[in-house]
């Protein structure tokens, strides 16, 4: 049977949802269905397996009379090598027949369950799924985990599961639309860097704009959220080379760094630590990496901490201009097994900011036709000037950029991202 074909074979049990032609279309036109396994896919689960410590983590698209695995983390043989199992087998099929997610502390004492084979056959006594939904609305399937032991599932491991449910089901959006249109690669690198939302004590604004390859997927990715304690992190990273595989390998960073924010309880070089041992496992190919600049700042107390992994300085801004930080150097995500890392502190001064940017920024040629680089001084004297006129984040960091561009009087070689984040 090709890729994305449905078998229409109808068990007497399955619900009215699982069948609805509707959802079985948008399920063919997913275009998933019998397709080899997929990194992108794989990272997600094996992200899952790992920050909530689950022996089994699924990528679950139903079908009128089974469940096929698009990404499998864990599972027992003969299942992870056949990807699929039967309905009589699938707790999944009640995510797509609630259209909602199905939460279960053990599966032996809920009555809808407690006869389904996946229990004795596979072990599945614990499950937390949410819907994976194709554009439109229809549920596919289920990114779920597994556990072989009750287990009371924290707020925590559902806010988790759920980010990773909505990256699974973004990246599947996509690929439907690429297969319509040429427009998923400029939605995909908007989902990379998007704009930062409101945040407690502080603001922040972001730019993006594509190098002269426009029709290139770049590697920048940034995310700047407020933490459950009220901590801003910012994140800035810029994967080496273009297209695909480096969109994919930035949006596999940038979801671990969410799911390690809402996890909290990590200090800024654990998470440093964590993020690099994912980035080694997950790279697309062996000397591919990501540099990357991790920060918290602490509004109330004008503080932060930040980590440079090999990436452009962070800058200060404040009454004496711009000013590059200096930070104790460590290496780019995916480059060594095990470095050390140390984080460095920033001071603010009220209606301070701090300044992250790619290296597109700095990179633009100086003049047409040259080799020679634009380099940080014009950046930062503009930057410094337009802070001290009380000039706003979005204004000056289209500034920067335009300055970049002007310089050249071409479009940046490189993509531009760029953050500002400013404490009252």
């Amino acid at each position: 049977m090709g890729a994305g074909a449905v078998r229409l074979g109808v068990g007497p049990q399955m619900s009215d949802a699982v069948s609805d032609p509707h959802r079985l279309r948008a399920l063919e036109s997913a275009a998933l269905l019998d397709t080899p396994a997929e990194m992108v896919f794989d990272r997600l689960t094996q992200l899952a397996s790992r920050t909530l410590g689950v022996p089994v983590a699924l990528v679950s698209l139903v079908t009128p009379d089974r469940q096929f695995f698009k990404s499998q983390s864990g599972l027992p043989s003969p299942y992870s090598d056949r990807r699929e199992t039967p309905l009589s087998h699938s707790f999944c099929q009640y995510v797509v027949e609630d259209g909602a997610a199905l939460i279960v502390e053990d599966a032996r004492d809920d009555e809808r369950l407690a006869d389904n084979l996946a229990i004795p056959d596979l072990g599945v006594i614990a499950y937390a799924g949410f819907p994976i939904r194709a554009p439109g609305g229809p549920v596919l399937g289920s990114f779920c985990v597994i556990d072989d032991r009750p287990r009371e599932w924290s707020e925590g491991d559902l806010e988790v599961l759920s980010e990773l449910a909505a990256t699974a089901t973004d990246i599947i959006a996509l690929r439907a639309e690429a297969v319509a249109s040429g427009d998923a690669g400029r939605r995909l690198q908007r989902a990379l860097v998007p704009e930062p939302p409101e945040l407690p004590g502080a603001t922040a604004a972001a730019v993006y704009r594509p190098g002269e390859q426009r029709s290139l997927l770049g590697g920048d990715f940034f995310l700047c959220e407020a933490a459950p304690d009220g901590t801003i992190a910012l994140v800035i990273g810029d994967v080496a080379g273009h297209g695909p595989d480096a969109a994919a390998f930035a949006m596999s960073l940038r979801s671990t760094w969410r799911a390690m924010l809402l996890a909290a309880g990590l200090g800024l070089e654990e998470r440093a630590a964590t993020l690099n041992r994912i980035a080694m496992a997950q790279r697309p190919d062996v000397g591919v990496y990501a540099t990357a600049l991790l920060c918290e700042i602490r509004p109330e107390s004008r503080h932060a901490l930040a980590v440079n992994a090999g990436h452009p300085p962070l800058v200060r801004l404040g009454s004496d201009g711009a000013h590059e930080v200096a930070l104790p150097p460590c290496p780019p995500l995916g480059i060594v097994a095990d470095p050390q890392w140390a984080a460095g502190s920033v001071e603010l001064e009220p209606g301070g900011a701090l300044l992250a940017y790619t290296d597109g920024l700095v990179e633009s040629r100086a003049f047409p036709g040259s080799a020679e680089r634009i380099g940080a001084g014009p950046i930062l004297e503009l930057a410094g000037a337009m802070h001290a006129e009380g000039a706003d984040g979005h204004t000056l960091l289209n500034a920067l950029v335009e300055l970049a561009a002007h310089t050249a009087g071409e479009p940046p070689d490189d993509d531009v991202a760029a953050v500002l984040v400013s404490v009252p």
